[in-house]
């Protein structure tokens, strides 16, 4: 792509340059045009004579005479603007997909450190947790170990839905991947998450509750029979890989 665009700068001044040269040749021109006639003039041409008709000339005048040089340089001049805007719109594209490149390794470089850690064995074994040991009512009072629980699988959730919130990881890539893990989990965690918002304000699970919502709608528009997940999460499964017995 560089390469390219190298070379087609080169072509733009090559042409530039004869473009400039027919302009410089079209003005030595119409300055010559300008001089005497290249014949000699008749005595009838005189002002003191009462012919002033300029066919009594022996010679035509040049600038009356086209140039046949002139369209060459016009259409040197006329591929000479067309191969600069060429450039320009290939330097834009080339812009747009380097900013694409950049936002795909931004994404990938926080993605990345994400996936590991709610797919890392410590969180699979607490979403199993959740939804095999802990009580069904979680609105009542809980241990520290199964708060704690509870607060990581909102918080990783919560983040995931930040960073599709602001655009910074594709909605089409993310919610296909764990659209059920994340309504499994709210379905789970919604009672909890509407009790605590009534203590600490309506900013917990905010954006894990985008997310859900998010889920749920394009599993009803690209996936109309199927059910709301509310099996049973395993102790092996992972995230982006949900365990379907």
């Amino acid at each position: 792509m560089n390469r390219r665009i190298g070379r087609l700068a080169a072509v733009v001044v090559v042409l530039a340059a004869l473009s400039s040269s027919a302009a410089c040749g079209s003005d030595s021109t119409k300055t010559d045009s300008r001089g005497a006639p290249s014949g000699p003039i008749s005595s009838s041409t005189m002002p003191d004579s009462p012919s002033t008709n300029p066919t009594n000339f022996s010679g035509t005048p040049s600038r009356l005479t086209p140039d046949p040089t002139d369209s060459i340089w016009a259409m040197i001049s006329a591929l000479s603007s067309a191969a600069q805007a060429l450039l320009v719109a290939a330097a834009a594209t080339f812009a747009v997909r380097q900013l694409r490149e950049s936002k795909r390794s931004r994404a990938a470089a926080l993605l990345m450190p994400l996936y590991l850690e709610i797919n890392s064995p410590e969180s699979v074994a607490g979403r199993y947790r959740l939804h095999n040991e802990l009580p069904e009512d979680l609105t009542r009072s809980l241990t520290v170990d199964e708060n704690a629980i509870i607060q990581k699988v909102i918080r990783q959730f919560d983040y995931l839905g930040l960073l599709v919130d602001m655009k910074i990881l594709e909605e089409e890539v993310v919610v296909p991947l764990c659209y059920q893990a994340v309504e499994r989990c709210w379905a789970r965690l919604e009672s909890f998450i509407r009790r605590r918002r009534k203590l600490a304000g309506p900013a917990v699970g905010r954006e894990f509750e985008k997310l859900a919502s998010l889920c749920r709608k394009y599993r009803e528009q690209e996936l109309p029979d199927e059910e709301v997940p509310r099996y049973k999460e395993s102790p092996s499964a992972r995230l982006w890989e949900p365990n379907q017995d």
